[in-house]
């Protein structure tokens, strides 16, 4: 089989972050076609259980640190350069000639790059390039900067403007490049961002199967608990909507809660940390709310919610990009008062909630389906 390098910014594994579920899942298809080579930085050593997870997919797994003497070395580096300064994070010139001497060793004429962060490993590299930008990182960035103050606000905003000029300049070195969303896509201020492809994310067969888990709440949240758009939006549930939804009891799940989100635990509100098993705390709950205002991409937790039968309710942001159809497969709020309103009828109203359920899964085995959307993606890089 023909032979493709991958570059990550982070080892795909354990699946608790959405650039580590698009990356394993792409990287599970395409060595249906590929003999994979996997390089990524990582800021912790990885372990066994990690390699063997992808080991199956991969004909070799290498992962190197950024020691902090490098990254300090990053930050003046990129500093100087105009680049974004969270390249220090990912950037080592040990990785960089490892690249160069496994294209040579293997002879590999191709390289898939996941987000803007690799790309600095392109520049020297002579191959046939393809990079998945993923979602629009400059909008997120700026998104953010909103929720800010002082010297946070002003960085925020130094970073987003770095990351939006670096996202036009590299766009050359790449053959052809893909995203998750029309909706992001739209977002870039260049205009070559039409000859982007659309690569948007699917669900695991594993959402698809019936599992059993008792309801003990009525409405959930899950996703990773340090990312800035899922805090925000855990205190939006607690503190915007619950108090206009009467007696409701939450869920909030997800690794790695920080404080902030710990501090939200009351007699009506479950803080569970990270789950096994993220089907249970989905099932755990009749609703799966999303009240989204911040962020990009395409959510990986709706479309796991929706495939396993539990009804949402999510931002017309969110939806934007998942192109559900309002009141037949999702429902849209977009305020505290519209998000309590929707909550109640679907805890009232069962012939709506059946309609959503039946609906939301037929749309996402319809549109998100991991195995036709790997092998278009193939099929692009073969080209």
């Amino acid at each position: 089989m023909e032979k493709l390098l991958v570059i990550l910014s982070r080892f795909p594994f354990p699946l608790e972050k959405g650039d580590k579920l698009r990356a394993f899942h792409q990287i599970r298809i395409l060595s249906q076609y590929f003999d994979i080579h996997l390089v990524t930085t990582n800021r912790t050593p990885i372990t066994l259980e990690q390699k063997e997870a992808l080991s199956p997919y991969c004909k070799s797994i290498h992962t190197f640190q950024v020691s902090k003497i490098q990254f300090i070395k990053n930050l003046f580096r990129f500093a100087i350069s105009g680049k974004p300064l969270q390249l220090s994070f990912f950037y080592t010139p040990e990785m960089s000639g490892f690249i160069q001497g496994l294209v040579q060793q293997n002879q590999i004429d191709k390289s898939y790059f996941q987000l803007i962060r690799t790309a600095c490993y392109a520049e020297q590299l002579k191959t046939h390039n393809y990079l998945d930008y993923m979602d629009t990182l400059s909008t997120g960035v700026f998104r953010q900067a909103k929720h800010q103050k002082g010297i946070k606000k002003w960085f925020y905003l130094l970073e987003a403007k770095r990351l939006a000029k670096y996202e036009q300049s590299v766009f050359s070195l790449f053959k052809k490049k893909f995203i998750i969303s029309n909706q992001d896509r739209e977002l870039f201020q260049f205009k070559e961002k039409s000859q982007i492809e659309i690569s948007p994310n699917g669900v695991s067969p594993i959402f698809l199967e019936e599992i059993q888990q008792k309801t003990n709440a009525d409405i959930v949240f899950a996703g990773n608990m340090a990312y800035p758009p899922n805090v925000e939006a855990a205190k939006y549930i607690v503190n915007e909507i619950l108090p206009l939804s009467g007696n409701v009891k939450s869920i909030i799940a997800g690794a790695n809660p920080t404080n902030d989100i710990q501090s939200l635990a009351s007699d009506h509100v479950h803080i569970s940390g990270w789950v096994e098993d993220i089907r249970t705390a989905y099932k755990s709950a009749s609703i799966f709310v999303a009240p989204l205002f911040i962020g990009t991409g395409l959510q990986n937790k709706l479309l796991e919610a929706m495939a396993l039968g539990i009804p949402c309710v999510t931002t017309s942001l969110c939806n934007n990009a998942l192109k559900a159809k309002s009141g037949e497969e999702i429902l849209i709020a977009n305020s505290p008062q519209e998000f309590a309103d929707c909550i109640q009828q679907l805890l009232t109203d069962e012939q709506l909630r059946s309609r959503i359920i039946h609906n939301a899964k037929a749309f996402i085995l319809q549109n998100y389906n991991w195995e036709e959307i790997g092998h278009q993606l193939a099929i692009s890089i073969q080209e």
